[in-house]
């Protein structure tokens, strides 16, 4: 069968720019990742998101100025970064797929990281802390709030979990006091051994929800999204 004749049989599968580089990114990065792209592209183009805005067009000029549109809005420097860091990303992307040209990928890897340090930095919270935010949740006058948001807490500060791991949990991930992450950092699987404290939490929300029968259901993300674990915290 000529090639001619093999084009007109098997489709031609297309995809875009964003789309091909968005599903190589790991799931619980993709929301965020998502967030910097629409926001760059409404830099860049009035009213554009990021699934509408040209991807292939990028262009040295283009990053600098989503990089310096970022600063004057006051982004955090890590939050910049992951910005440049994406659209080169991007523009890897649209290069592979024979949409940008060499010299013009060289160019937009050129633009330079924000150097210095966050404002807010990460701490470890203290014990009293700890327990004011169980104490927190426990006040909530439903008794399923209370048990959902005491087994959050419980589990970020008792079992060291990033908010985004949080959110990613199913009910087939914990069993008998064994927490399974399956979409961790750098898409690591690990098992974590949870403290009776935690265990008992996790088990009250469990009953509570009366989920503990629906494998596939959402165990301790059924009822929340990551910007609203953060601000429990």
């Amino acid at each position: 069968m000529s090639r001619a004749a093999l084009r007109q049989v098997a489709p031609v599968v297309e995809t875009t720019v964003l789309d091909a580089y968005i599903s190589g990114l790991a799931p619980s990065g993709r929301r965020g990742i998502t967030s910097l792209l629409n926001r760059s592209a409404s830099i860049l183009k009035r009213g554009a998101d990021a699934a509408s805005y040209p991807w292939e067009q990028l262009s040295f000029a283009a990053v600098a100025k989503v990089r310096a549109a970022l600063l004057d809005d006051g982004y955090a420097v890590s939050s910049v970064n992951m910005a440049l860091s994406a659209l080169r990303g991007v523009a890897q992307i649209a290069f592979n797929l024979n949409c940008l040209e060499a010299d013009t990928l060289a160019r937009i890897r050129a633009v330079k990281r924000v150097n210095g340090d966050n404002q807010r930095k990460g701490r470890a919270l203290s014990r009293e802390e700890v327990r004011a935010l169980i104490q927190a949740a426990k006040r909530h006058p439903q008794r399923i709030r209370c048990c959902r948001d005491a087994a959050i807490v419980m589990t970020l500060c008792g079992a060291g979990l990033r908010a985004g791991e949080l959110v990613s949990l199913e009910r087939r991930d914990y069993d008998n006091g064994i927490l399974t992450v399956r979409q961790g950092k750098g898409r690591k699987y690990r098992e974590i051994h949870v403290a009776a404290a935690v265990d008992k939490a996790i088990r009250a929300w469990i009953k509570a929800s009366g989920r503990e029968k629906r494998p596939g259901m959402r165990c301790l993300t059924a009822f929340s999204a990551t910007a609203r674990v953060s601000a429990m915290l």
